[in-house]
């Protein structure tokens, strides 16, 4: 009870109390004290009186002042000392000065152990004398401060003696007062901090209740960093290629380097670390390919000889090294059709003469094989190059539009159509397994030599043909009736080759993203077989994205979705850069890539636009938005866009094998508006660009398209696809396809898997789920829709639950649409649907192998060009696997 009391009393500003004494006890006599302010009275003022009426003490250490038949507290103290009260009132005291914060560590330890001591000293004989060095000393608080003292009972008993002595009782409540105003002290502290922090709460609730609504794309942006809208980065990139393009500067650039498959890569990479806000590095695969030695071609008895090993450009690469002397024929295109005109003349180890059109060289190298022919001379016929001709009046290059005469269009004989990059490693890196070997004799390389030659040399050979063979109808603008022959002279066709492995290098240029497990890739072939020239090639264009990403990248940009632009070296030997890319990071192109955009080349002002079906509303809105001039390019080059697989390039690795969707930008050549184009030629130059594009700005245009595309997928938060109007065209070719089934076929039991089923029953139940699927293609992009209007709406802060929900739906349905186009890819490449191409395993569509185009449902199109059952019921059965798995997905 007297610690609650002594503090309740210490708060009392102007208290005082008489305490009654009795006179003979002269060693409880006191001064009077102030207890509010102690220092503002002299203690030797309060003994000036000599009446025996002296004050007493005023403390609040009291019990029942009123009476004066009770002792005080100071009276208990000092009439027996150290019994039960004395002893709660020291430890009460002690206590308060130790819990006080205000005194240090030090002083509170020096307190505890020295009154301690004192205090059993001075409880077991307080009338020690003064002058032993055992009297005991209690160590109290001075009245005008936080010093401890040590006081002798003397000092207690007669403080007239000394005025810097005090008694027990001044200095206890001395101590009780100075405990108080550091309580005081305290408190004041405490309420200060108290209402900081009041003040803080009040005002975070304050601004919780007026925080402004927002969505949550806002949102995503300012997490990651992101301030500017999709609006203001398309803005800015558009102004920076539009208005300050450099497109002739890099293509002055390509013209001066030498860039034959392997060579200058330093110099690429030099121009790609200029971007200083964008991560460039260099990637290097060891794959076989060949470098001419000397290629020369002689006319036997006629002391004709052409030198073409001083030239790359009669290079045909992986065509066989070695030599062949023979009789040779004119098989035209070396299609089927002519094979079949030419039954009735014997073919077999002939050098084959074949002019080249539309359809690739590897395809007519294999045909030509199966047909028996030791050699094959490629040449371009000048009435293939449509209205610019010397027979309609043109002039020759370089005076004119008309194809040059010494120029010479090559193409890699290795057969891409079956499997594209190193024919010795196929389906796999050879860097990813060091330690497996390469094949010796790869069936997908030509066993036979293959050279180019321009019209100018190839037509003295052919002259000697004249009139030799039937007349079949086959027409051109040589000095030549175009018979077959055989002739009557020898050709000795001389092909020397150096194969060997060489390191190859692809520049990868990265602008970081905010989510790490999605990614866009461009990429453009950068090497070319002639080794000079090689306008044509979107290289240019892809350094143009490049710096205006780079531009992005100095304002603090970063996109959402990472994007890589990527350099292919290898391209013109048979798309080995992008396939050994695409072979080595396979699991993590499936896991991370939503798509892949390539930059095809640029031979005339024709757009040219192959999509996946996914993407193709996507690009059809963008093509409404840039601007070429004052015209969108809608608006000068339409918006006709082709289906996916057109051809093999460098987008098949990703297509057609990982099932990444993807995207073929470039443009064609306009037979009759744009002048003749050089593929892999020394003519490939910038003055034949000129004709067609005066201004030099295709590439840029290109570079607008194509980087606003990744810009524009990138910045959504959901991948802009469209499921629709790729389930409906699968619906609509699978129900042609499988109305070309043979009658007799549908009554026949199934032997895959072994079922009791025919045919027919098969067939039925995958055009029922066909159809269940696309009604669930066209619910899901209603689901994708409704998200995007989720994504849009203004929130306030306390429904951050619903923006958390909406986050995790995106999430969700990116998963989907990555998952969506590689469902219809094969197990694996033992599981293939299309028969003898295990490379390609896109169930959907696939390059045509007749011609220059797509294949839809490649492997029911070959068992019935084959009648093959089983193969066809095989493929149903894939086919019903994968939309299977769609149904779930969706």
């Amino acid at each position: 009870m007297l610690y609650p009391l002594l503090f309740s009393c210490c708060f009392s500003n102007t208290y005082r109390e008489e305490i009654a004494m009795d006179s003979r006890n002269v060693r409880t006599l006191a001064p009077v004290l102030t207890i509010l302010n102690p220092s503002s009275v002299s203690l030797d003022s309060t003994f000036e009186s000599d009446t025996d009426d002296i004050r007493p003490l005023l403390s609040p250490i009291v019990s029942e002042p009123d009476l004066e038949t009770n002792p005080t507290t100071i009276e208990r103290l000092m009439a027996s000392p150290g019994d039960a009260d004395d002893d709660l009132l020291l430890r009460s005291l002690r206590f308060a000065s130790f819990s006080n914060t205000n005194l240090k560590a030090d002083s509170r330890q020096s307190l505890k152990s020295s009154s301690r001591l004192s205090f059993k000293k001075y409880k077991d004989d307080p009338n020690r004398a003064s002058s032993s060095s055992e009297t005991a000393r209690p160590y109290i608080f001075q009245i005008n401060g936080s010093k401890i003292k040590s006081v002798s009972q003397s000092d207690m008993l007669h403080p007239n003696r000394n005025s810097s002595r005090v008694s027990l009782a001044e200095s206890i409540a001395s101590e009780i007062e100075y405990l108080r105003d550091l309580t005081i002290s305290q408190l004041k502290r405490r309420r200060f901090f108290v209402v900081c922090m009041f003040s803080l709460v009040c005002m975070v609730i304050f601004n919780l209740i007026f925080m402004p609504r927002t969505t949550l794309n806002r949102d995503l942006r300012r997490l990651y960093g992101g301030f500017k809208t999709l609006d203001d980065i398309s803005r800015i990139y558009l102004n920076q290629l539009y208005y300050n393009p450099t497109t002739s500067t890099y293509l002055r650039f390509y013209e001066e380097n030498n860039h034959f498959p392997g060579e200058n890569s330093r110099a690429w990479r030099k121009i790609m670390d200029d971007f200083s806000e964008l991560e460039t590095y260099t990637e290097d695969f060891d794959v076989f390919f060949g470098t001419p030695q000397n290629i020369n071609i002689e006319l036997l008895g006629d002391d004709w000889r052409v030198d073409l090993h001083s030239k790359k450009v009669s290079y045909v690469p992986y065509s066989a090294n070695g030599q062949v002397t023979s009789k040779y024929v004119f098989v035209n295109y070396g299609l089927d059709d002519d094979y079949e005109s030419l039954k009735d003349i014997s073919l077999d180890n002939k050098i084959f003469i074949i002019r080249l059109k539309d359809i690739h060289p590897s395809l007519i190298v294999e045909n030509a094989q199966k047909n028996g022919a030791s050699g094959i001379i490629f040449y371009n016929d000048p009435s293939d190059d449509g209205k610019f001709r010397e027979a309609d009046g043109y002039t020759p290059y370089p005076k004119g539009k008309a194809r040059s005469l010494e120029a010479i269009n090559t193409w890699t004989s290795n057969f891409i159509y079956y499997q594209p990059g190193d024919p010795t490693t196929p389906g796999w890196s050879s860097s990813l397994f060091d330690g497996r070997r390469r094949l010796k004799f790869p069936s997908t390389i030509p066993k036979i030599p293959v050279i180019a030659m321009n019209h100018v040399h190839i037509h003295p050979i052919l002259k000697k043909l004249n009139g030799i063979g039937p007349n079949l109808g086959w027409k051109g603008d040589l000095d030549y009736d175009y018979t077959p022959g055989p002739s009557q002279s020898q050709l000795k066709l001389t092909n020397e080759i150096e194969y060997s492995v060489k390191p190859i290098y692809n520049i990868v240029t990265e602008v970081p993203g905010m989510l790490g497990d999605e990614e866009i890739i461009i990429g453009a072939s950068r090497d070319d077989l002639s080794g000079t020239g090689g306008l044509s090639s979107s290289q240019p264009a892809l350094l143009e994205i490049a710096r205006g990403f780079n531009e992005l990248a100095k304002l603090g940009w970063k996109p959402m979705r990472t994007i890589k632009l990527i350099s292919w070296d290898g391209s013109s030997l048979g798309m080995l850069g992008s396939s050994e890319h695409g072979e080595f990071h396979a699991q993590n192109i499936i896991n991370n890539c939503i798509m892949y955009i390539n930059l095809d080349n640029i031979h005339g002002t024709k757009l040219n636009i192959e999509s996946n079906p996914l993407f193709e509303k996507a690009i059809k809105k963008l093509l409404d938005i840039v601007m070429d001039g004052s015209m969108t390019l809608k608006d000068v080059y339409g918006d006709d866009i082709k289906m996916i697989s057109d051809k093999v390039t460098d987008y098949s690795i990703f297509e057609n094998h990982l099932g990444i969707p993807s995207i073929n930008v470039g443009f064609q050549r306009n037979p009759n508006k744009d002048p003749v184009s050089y593929q892999n030629s020394e003519f490939d130059d910038l003055d034949v660009l000129a004709m067609f594009d005066p201004s030099l700005k295709l590439h840029n245009v290109l570079a607008q398209l194509v980087g606003m595309f990744a810009i524009h997928i990138s910045e959504h938060e959901i991948i802009d696809v469209t499921i629709s109007p790729y389930l409906d065209l699968f619906n609509n070719k699978l129900d042609n396809a499988l109305q070309r089934t043979p009658t007799d076929w549908l009554n026949r039991n199934m032997t895959f898997p072994f079922q009791y089923l025919t045919l027919g029953e098969r067939v039925a139940e995958l055009q029922t789920t066909m159809k269940k699927v696309v009604s669930l293609g066209k619910g899901f992009d209603n689901e994708i829709k409704l998200i995007r209007r989720e994504i849009r709406q203004d929130l306030p802060w306390f429904k951050l639950y619903k923006k958390i929900r909406t986050a995790v739906k995106i999430k969700i349905i990116n998963s989907k649409i990555k998952a969506f186009n590689r469902i219809f890819l094969t197990v694996n490449k033992n599981d293939n649907r299309i028969s003898h191409r295990p490379w390609f395993r896109h169930l959907f569509f696939a390059p045509s192998m007749t011609n220059q185009g797509v294949q839809y449902l490649p492997g029911i199109h070959d068992a019935l060009e084959n009648s093959d059952f089983n193969y066809f019921e095989q493929t149903l059965i894939a086919l019903q696997t994968s939309l299977d798995w769609l149904q779930r997905v969706l």
